[in-house]
Parts: C-alpha cells; sequence; structure tokens
C-alpha cells in the first residue's frame, strides 16, 4: 500500500523540478496541485494518527507543526520555504471554509512569531491567498522588522494596496530601512530616480530578486540598456546583465544573448533567456533534443554550435525578430501575454504575469505561485 506522507513529498519535489524547467506548462502544475489535493483528502479519511500539518484545522495546531518542521539548520528541516506555502495554501483550499475565521488568527499567529523563517510567511500567505483575503492593517515596526515589512510592501503591491497617500506615510516612518525605501521606490517606479534605484540594488547586492524582476520589466527600452550598460562595467554582474536582457524582453539584445552562450560559464543562463524571448522560434535553428540534452557537457557544446547559427541568422535577417519587444517569440502586447499566461510554459508565464502587472495596473494579476483555486 502507498504510503501517502511519503509520496506527498515526492509531489513536492516534482512540483520544484514543474517550476524549474522551461518545457512544464500551468496545467502540469495543475495536475500537481490536484494530486496533492487527493493527498490531503486521503490523510483526512484515513484513521486518527500522529498530527500532521497536512491535516491541521486550527491556527493553533497550524503553528505547534510548523515550528517542528523547521530546524534551525535549513538543510535538515523537514520542509522548504515554498514547500510550506503550498501546503498552506492547501490547507486553506480543502481543510478550511473559503472565509474562514481561521486566516486572521493564523495570520496574526506567523506575523508575531520569533523565528523570522515563520514570521514572513504571514504576508506571502496573505498575497497568495489574493483576492480571497482583504488588506490587513499589521502594527510593523520596520526599524526592527525590515524583511517583513518589506514582504508586507510586496503583498499591498499586488493587492493594487499602494496608494500615493499610504506611500508617503511609509516613507515618513522615523529609522526606516534604505532596503524598505527601495522597495517603495521600485514598486511605485514611474520612470523618476532610475540612477538612484539602480545604485541602490548594487549597493545593497539585491540584484537577482523578485524586486529586481519587477523593476526590469517596468523599464522602457531606454532604460533597460542603461541598466545593461552599468551592469556591463563590473564583471561579476554578467548574470544579471543576462537577466536583464531576458526579462526586459528587447529584441536587441538577441545577439548579445547568442555570445554569451557562445561562452561555456554563461551558456545556460543566455539559453534560458534566449529560450524566454524566442520561445519556439528557437526551434528553428536548434533541435528540440539539442536544446535540453541530458548530457550537461555535450548540451554547452551544442548550444556553442546553434548560438553561431543563430548570430548568423540575425546578421543576415533569415528570420523575423522585428517586434521590439518580445516574449515566447510573441510581440508583448495584452493580448498575446493573455495566451502566453494561459499555454506558456512556467517561466513563460512568470514573466507574462510581471508584464500583465504594468501593461494593466488597474487589472488583478495573481502572484506566479498563487495555486489555482478552482480545482
Amino acid at each position: 500500500m502507498i504510503n501517502i506522507n511519503n509520496y506527498f513529498n515526492e509531489l513536492l519535489a516534482q512540483r520544484r523540478a514543474i517550476n524549474l524547467t522551461l518545457l512544464s506548462t500551468q496545467k502540469n502544475l495543475n495536475d500537481n496541485t490536484q494530486a496533492l489535493a487527493t493527498c490531503i483528502d486521503l490523510l483526512n479519511d484515513a484513521p486518527p494518527s500522529q498530527p500532521h500539518l497536512l491535516t491541521a484545522t486550527t491556527a493553533t495546531q497550524v503553528m505547534a507543526l510548523l515550528e517542528a518542521s523547521f530546524t534551525k539548520d535549513d538543510a535538515e528541516s523537514i520542509y522548504q520555504a515554498a514547500d510550506v506555502m503550498v501546503i498552506l495554501q492547501l490547507m486553506a483550499l480543502v481543510n478550511w471554509p473559503k472565509n474562514s475565521s481561521h486566516y486572521p488568527d493564523l495570520v496574526w499567529r506567523l506575523y508575531q512569531h520569533t523565528d523570522v523563517r515563520i514570521q514572513q510567511l504571514a504576508p506571502h500567505f496573505c498575497l497568495y491567498l489574493g483576492q480571497q483575503f482583504a488588506v490587513v492593517e499589521f502594527p510593523l515596526d520596520p526599524r526592527h522588522e525590515v524583511a517583513l515589512f518589506n514582504q508586507h510592501l510586496l503583498y499591498l503591491y499586488y493587492q493594487r494596496g499602494l496608494s500615493d497617500a499610504l506611500v508617503q506615510q511609509f516613507r515618513h516612518l522615523p529609522g526606516l530601512a534604505e532596503l524598505s525605501l527601495l522597495y517603495l521606490d521600485v514598486l511605485t517606479y514611474k520612470g523618476r530616480n532610475f540612477i538612484q534605484i539602480v545604485q541602490q540594488f548594487t549597493r545593497l547586492q539585491y540584484m537577482g530578486t523578485h524586486l529586481f524582476e519587477i523593476f526590469i520589466t517596468s523599464l522602457p527600452e531606454l532604460e533597460a540598456s542603461k541598466l545593461v550598460n552599468m551592469l556591463s562595467a563590473t564583471e561579476s554582474h554578467t548574470p544579471y546583465v543576462i537577466e536583464v536582457m531576458a526579462l526586459s524582453g528587447y529584441s536587441k539584445f538577441i545577439p548579445y544573448l547568442a555570445r554569451y552562450m557562445l561562452s561555456a560559464e554563461n551558456a545556460a543562463a543566455a539559453f534560458t533567456a534566449i529560450r524566454l524571448l524566442l520561445g519556439q522560434k528557437l526551434d528553428y535553428f536548434m533541435p528540440l533534443d539539442v536544446q535540453f540534452d541530458s548530457d550537461e557537457q555535450a548540451q554547452i557544446q551544442h548550444w556553442q554550435y546553434y548560438a553561431a547559427k543563430l548570430l548568423d541568422a540575425w546578421q543576415n535577417q533569415a528570420v523575423d525578430f522585428s517586434h521590439t519587444q518580445m516574449l515566447d517569440g510573441q510581440a508583448v502586447t495584452m493580448a498575446n501575454i493573455d495566451n502566453i499566461i494561459q499555454g506558456g510554459s512556467r517561466l513563460h508565464r512568470k514573466l507574462g504575469l510581471l508584464h500583465r502587472m504594468r501593461l494593466k495596473p488597474n487589472l488583478f494579476t495573481p502572484h506566479f505561485d498563487m495555486l489555482e483555486w478552482r480545482i
């Protein structure tokens, strides 16, 4: 007989893999979500046994089991933070009524916890509940709870709750950390203080974060080019240069990415970037089995060989790269973004949602890790 707990953990590992590959789609993730929810149903129907986070029904039980699942050494913890967020969402979906009074109690307890790893689950939980959960005011002290306060700002951003008046109120809080000011500048970015923001990202070493992704996708072509030039001045910033080229989506970066793909050190990141921009159009230059060769060394050699072909095609205009800004081989328009969100790979969908936040600022856009609530 199958061990439900072991199967559940295997599904969580599968979910992490799904989120990292360019070949998986939202349907793959939804199928995984359905299987996880079925596991919880089976556990609920099983004879009572040792308490488990998956079947907790009260905030008190959740907190006790969360504390038991986290150890001082993250490597020895039962679940990763991303796993816990999936479990919390599933628990609310399967075990708790949609408008349960458990939500405020649980979020409040998470916020008040002394372990910052558990604290930071609170704004994430609110964020992933999306429209299901109203904005709640929490008595945060941004001088001593910087990470928590910043996550709360991100939650307000996704909920379209960062009004001008609230932003000004936050800016005047005494002792506000420089990182919190960076969050406020980026989440309300309208083209002002570009140089200052880039300098803050580099000084605080905060590139490669979700906030950096939001900033990149908010940039027009000229500012994206300036950002590439500023970061290129430091050799160690090459991974972030590639990230800017990929997430901004401007087609003029394609030959530069192809040149990065000629380098073994940068080939994988550059390939992912080009695949994000071109999608299946890349298949014209590089066979699919070559793109995703399981032999790592052979794959790098393939990438280097076909990067030269891609450069030649660009120089000879052998394929249509006429769209100024691209994602998955299509121009970045609202209609195309909606199609990509529905049918693109998980990575394309994530980037599509970020573009949608920019293109439709008054339209609710879920966080890319938010579960589908209708399973």
